[in-house]
């Protein structure tokens, strides 16, 4: 669903990648002239082991300057407009552009300075209260 909607450059004309190898790990989505990865978990990123996993993969990313957007597997079955919206704010943020997205207000600014992981749930914000998507 999501990469029929990201592949053939549609969202802000970047070209992603799916299932792509940064060293010894492969992840879900992969845009190189933004170096934004987007990571679609699923339940299986809460079992055992596996938050440890992602987190070291997220280190290892970051290190090499790659921004990480998570967005949870349900929210891309639910609401894939939205999934896509919060990609395409993800992106004119770090272009430095303001988003016009009526979903979303304020600005993604406070949350990725210092941090390349853009942490979902405070990203999107509708009517002061969290949509769906952690």
């Amino acid at each position: 669903m999501l990469w029929a909607r990201l592949r053939n450059c549609q969202v802000g004309g970047f070209k992603f990648r799916r299932q792509y190898s940064v060293g010894a790990f492969v992840i879900d989505f992969y845009c190189p002239e933004l170096k934004l990865v987007i990571e679609v978990d699923g339940a299986s990123h809460r079992k055992d082991g596996i938050p440890e996993y992602d987190a070291e993969r997220q280190l290892f990313l970051e290190a090499k300057g790659i921004t990480v957007l998570r967005i949870m597997n349900e929210q891309v079955y639910e609401d894939l407009d939205t999934a896509i919206g919060l990609i395409r704010t993800v992106i004119g943020e770090m272009q430095g552009v303001e988003s016009s997205s009526p979903l979303y207000k304020g600005g993604l600014r406070g949350v990725m300075q210092g941090a390349n992981h853009i942490p979902v749930q405070e990203v999107i914000v509708l009517d002061d209260s969290t949509l769906g998507i952690f």
